[in-house]
């Protein structure tokens, strides 16, 4: 082999490396973004699912406090405090939910408005039904993140 020849196969060589490592590179730099924007969503779905059930037991124990107290006027503006958290938790579900949890929380919401309206025309709080409803929503907004964290699901006995 004639030296001309040694240089042109080193030059194809280390242009054919070159092609080859700015290509792979490439294609590593799109697997790496994608996979941490899927991570960072997944993050924040399951931020958006714990501020949710965080917002859904308050709303429950505010709930129960409002009965025991029998002091429902001073508490009305924490109970509408409560109100506006599950209102925000439900704009946000267009983001992070999945069709099941939004259409759960957007009942949820609709019915404790529903039960409230009906408390306000007749003086009192109905708690009951009202926890009820929030209940049955925390125990279906927990099954998607304990399924994510690896959990066993919560059954009754």
């Amino acid at each position: 082999m004639n030296i001309e020849n040694m240089l042109a196969v080193i030059i194809a060589g280390i242009l054919t490396g070159a092609v080859t490592g700015i290509v792979i590179g490439y294609f590593a730099v799109q697997l790496a973004f994608k996979q941490f924007t899927e991570q960072r969503a997944s993050d924040r779905q399951l931020e958006w699912y714990e501020k949710t059930i965080r917002a859904l037991g308050n709303f429950s124990r505010l709930t129960l406090e409002m009965e025991i107290a029998a002091k429902y006027r001073p508490l009305n503006a924490a109970w509408e405090k409560g109100a506006a958290e599950l209102h925000q938790c439900l704009d946000e579900a267009t983001q992070y939910a999945d069709q099941e949890s939004y259409w759960q929380l957007l009942k949820t919401v609709a019915k404790c408005q529903e039960l409230k309206e009906k408390s306000d025309r007749e003086g009192t709080i109905e708690k009951w039904p009202i926890v009820g409803v929030l209940f049955a929503a925390l125990m279906k907004f927990s099954r998607p993140i304990r399924e994510k964290l690896g959990f066993k699901e919560i059954e009754k006995k």
